[in-house]
């Protein structure tokens, strides 16, 4: 499922470690049948990099220097400057800032990642960047560049819940619904973070909520990921739609349970998300629950209206994962759901088969 820093990628989850070893006289069939949630569960966890991540760019100021021609000490001497520049900008430093520029910084510098001036100012959260962005703007320096991840400065002022910046953003028309190189938008990213305040004044700009990214994934998803309770409660108010499947028949439920997101699995059940909708190989929210060791969450899962004697396109079920990661309880827990599942089935049969017999 995935994302680096653009992506929000979580941590390394050893699956293999919490899962029983087979005994030798295993087949190589049932392995690869008990292994099946898992690999689906990593996959929506981090899902393929972007190319684009994995580039290297050559830094412009670094290349400057070198067709500068200049030596040692005042190559150092010019990187420690563009560097104390590069920071004043992070924090706002309005002051450092035209200092650094009147003491010669280069104006169209940018960082290994290709982040400009612009982009730089818009990180911080500090009050002084409206005034670094708005002496940026008398300079002719543009808002909508894009650095190597395809990211704008509206892009990194939503990620970091720059409020002030993303407001100076959209007032000189930054593009709303720009899109990076993974098909992000600046509401998506701002969906990683804990504050209602940016995508309050992103959907109030008229974003659009259902734009999917290259996965299919819609800000929902972003939000579901990192258990963002209250955003995900705004989005769902605003007309988000909980059944939107990605590209891999991924839901933003399974998003949430794969992630152990309580709170943000129970608002999209509220808002009827399917609890047995299956991804492209057959596993469920709860299968993909236990096989991300998500205890706590499947023991909630287990007490909605979940099909336990689903099987994925491997014949593993849910009993079956739950064994192999020990959850005692839970298989018992399975088990009796099963029972009462049946025993309904076979009332209702009988049920049927009398009323049959009275028509007739």
């Amino acid at each position: 499922m995935g994302a680096a820093d653009s992506l929000a990628r979580c941590q390394d989850l050893d699956f293999g470690s919490r899962r029983k070893a087979k005994r030798h006289g295993s087949s190589n069939a049932a392995l690869g049948c008990m292994q099946n949630a898992q690999r689906a569960a990593l996959q929506l966890l981090y899902g393929p990099e972007p190319e684009e991540a994995r580039r290297t760019f050559a830094h412009p100021v670094s290349e400057r220097l070198r067709l500068c021609g200049l030596g040692e000490k005042e190559r150092e001497e010019d990187q420690q400057r563009h560097e104390g520049f590069f920071q004043a900008l992070r924090v706002g430093d309005f002051r450092q800032v035209v200092h650094c520029v009147e003491e010669g910084a280069d104006l169209t510098a940018r960082t290994l990642r290709g982040q400009d001036v612009v982009m730089l100012a818009s990180t911080t959260r500090a009050e002084g960047a409206v005034e670094v962005l708005k002496f940026m703007a008398d300079a002719k320096i543009g808002i909508e560049n894009q650095d190597c991840l395809g990211w704008t400065p509206l892009c990194h002022a939503c990620r970091n819940s720059a409020l002030q910046a993303a407001t100076f953003l959209l007032e000189n028309r930054a593009r709303l619904d720009c899109q990076d190189n993974s098909g992000r938008t600046p509401l998506m990213l701002a969906c990683l973070e804990g504050s209602l305040e940016v995508p309050i004044l992103l959907i109030e700009a008229s974003a659009q909520i259902r734009l999917q990214d290259h996965r299919g994934w819609t800000a929902i998803f972003y939000a579901a990921e990192r258990g963002k309770q209250e955003v995900v409660k705004l989005l769902l108010r605003k007309l988000a739609s909980p059944h939107i499947i990605g590209k891999e028949g991924v839901s933003a439920l399974m998003v949430a349970c794969v992630r152990g997101n309580v709170m943000a699995a129970k608002q999209l059940i509220r808002r009827r998300a399917d609890v047995n909708q299956v991804e492209k190989n057959g596993n469920s929210a709860l299968m993909l629950a236990l096989a991300a060791a998500q205890q706590d969450l499947s023991a909630w899962l287990l007490q909605e209206d979940v099909d336990v004697d689903l099987s994925n396109a491997l014949g593993e079920t849910a009993y079956d994962i739950a064994a192999e990661q020990g959850f005692n309880s839970l298989k018992s827990t399975i088990i009796m759901i099963s029972r009462k599942r049946e025993e309904a089935q076979r009332k209702a049969s009988l049920e049927a088969a009398a009323l049959a017999l009275g028509q007739d």
